[in-house]
């Protein structure tokens, strides 16, 4: 493993690892997963976010941090501090056999610190013993109920587990929302002619687009519909007429007075939704029909199955989560698709996050730019020119263009919720570790009915995903 330190540990005592992504909070907050209680140890010599900043300043890899840490915990392990340090690394890492055996061998007392216990929980997640890491973290929230850090962490344990009725009232513990709505929803109190305002400014775009379907259920119990959204989703968003009244962006007035306001990412447990009971009658984003028309048109002439896929997700999502979280796919694993007869891949990426300095541009017609990897010109994919998804507004072409295509191959990034959202059939790239919202041992998520997930058996195991994926096309081309 030859790449430079830029794994992220957050430190921060109010979010210790938290299973989801929350933009509520500042971005040096978000998503801590592993806890030294000292965070002046990690920051960056620049001052930037807190990672693991001594391994960054040394200019390592991985290898000869870990082997490093492993030699300083060998030459002191009664060390606290130089325990959690170790632990972090192994722990993002993905080497989980590691950690418990360094649990083993610290002092009894060191083996009730919390952020050693979210350590060890965090590692029975990535082993796949989620009903262990439960009781882990059920351990440290009995100790102190009142602190949000253990309600969430715990909160988000359950509800991955999929136990939604333990999980919705601890998930809420630490989001601000609506007494009010949820009084009125677990009451069934009517809400025919009452006027809620959700506010969608404060959390990243695939979490808007996930929770959609639930401002859908608003309208249909009756309400009337003001949805802030995102200045990037205006356009998108206010094709939702059939359940959205008014769609306004943050600092815009109205002179309607509200009877709730919440915020989006608190709606399913408002509705306090079990796998059993989630309504899932969308698509519920509607693209632009001529749209749809102009792609259907410019495809035409592509008869094998169309795939579109999405490298990564956004880097201010991705850089705050350890290695073994990060979503980011290499382009050659969706090329070595491409090998397969009968099918042709389409980048929904946009062009400058593409790695494009190995390809060649051979072609460009109707928008459409097809690439070569140099010296193998049989392995073809295309990629739509600098107008995508900028003349049409954000999400546009992309929508419209997904109507047109057979599959969609992403991780869960916001494009891959709205494939999701759209309707088309999506194979969801999962890493071994990841956040609540995708069930533990299952291939269909709670959510999406037209997806799948293939999730790494082992961290850092695209290959096998990619075996399975391409097993799933070939089926659908026989």
């Amino acid at each position: 493993m030859n790449k430079y330190i830029t794994l992220v540990i957050f430190l921060i005592p109010q979010y210790i690892p938290a299973m989801e992504e929350s933009r509520n909070f500042k971005p040096s907050e978000i998503n801590c997963l592993f806890m030294c209680s000292d965070p002046n140890v990690y920051k960056t010599p620049k001052g930037g976010a807190p990672i693991l900043g001594e391994i960054e300043a040394h200019g390592e890899d991985y290898d000869t941090a870990l082997e490093r840490h492993l030699e300083q915990f060998k030459s002191n392990p009664s060390n606290l501090e130089t325990t959690k340090k170790l632990l972090c690394i192994l722990g993002a890492l993905g080497k989980v056999a590691t950690v418990r055996d360094v649990y083993s061998a610290i002092p009894e007392a060191y083996r009730e610190d919390r952020y050693i216990l979210y350590t060890l929980a965090y590692a029975l997640k990535t082993e796949g013993k989620m009903s262990e890491a439960i009781k882990v973290l059920e351990k440290i929230y009995y100790k102190n109920p009142e602190d949000p850090v253990a309600s969430a962490n715990l909160g988000f344990a359950y509800l991955a587990n999929g136990n939604f009725e333990q999980g919705w009232p601890l998930y809420l513990k630490e989001k601000k929302h609506s007494s009010l709505l949820r009084e009125w929803l677990m009451n069934g109190v009517s809400l025919e002619g009452k006027k809620i305002s959700i506010d969608a400014t404060n959390v990243g775009i695939g979490d808007v687009l996930h929770f959609i379907g639930f401002v859908h259920e608003l309208k249909q119990r009756g309400a009337f519909v003001r949805f802030i959204s995102p200045r990037s989703m205006k356009t998108i968003i206010s094709r939702c007429t059939n359940f959205i009244d008014v769609v306004q962006l943050k600092k815009e007035e109205d002179p309607i007075e509200y009877d709730a306001e919440t915020p989006i990412m608190t709606l399913p447990a408002l509705f306090n939704v079990t796998e059993k009971t989630i309504s899932r009658d969308g698509p519920y984003i509607n693209p632009d029909n001529e749209l749809v028309k102009k792609w259907r048109k410019k495809l035409a002439h592509d008869h094998n199955l169309k795939i579109g896929f999405i490298l990564n997700a956004s880097l201010y999502n991705d850089e705050f989560r350890p290695l073994i979280e990060r979503r980011t796919v290499p382009l050659e694993k969706f090329l070595e698709l491409g090998k397969i007869k009968g099918i042709s891949l389409y980048s929904l990426q946009q062009k400058p996050e593409l790695p494009l300095d190995r390809f060649e541009l051979i072609s460009c017609n109707n928008g459409i730019e097809t690439y070569v990897l140099k010296g193998s010109p049989e392995v073809q994919f295309h990629i739509f020119d600098d107008a995508f998804d900028k003349e049409s507004g954000p999400f546009m072409d992309s929508a419209a263009v997904m109507k047109n295509l057979d599959i969609v191959i992403a991780p869960p990034t916001a494009s891959a919720h709205l494939a999701g959202e759209v309707g088309v059939e999506t194979f969801l790239i999962l890493k071994k570790v990841t956040d609540w919202r995708w069930p533990v041992n299952k291939e269909t998520p709670t959510w999406y009915p037209h997806a799948k997930l293939f999730k790494e058996k082992r961290p850092f195991d695209l290959d096998s995903v990619f075996e399975r994926i391409k097993a799933e096309i070939e089926k659908k081309l026989t």
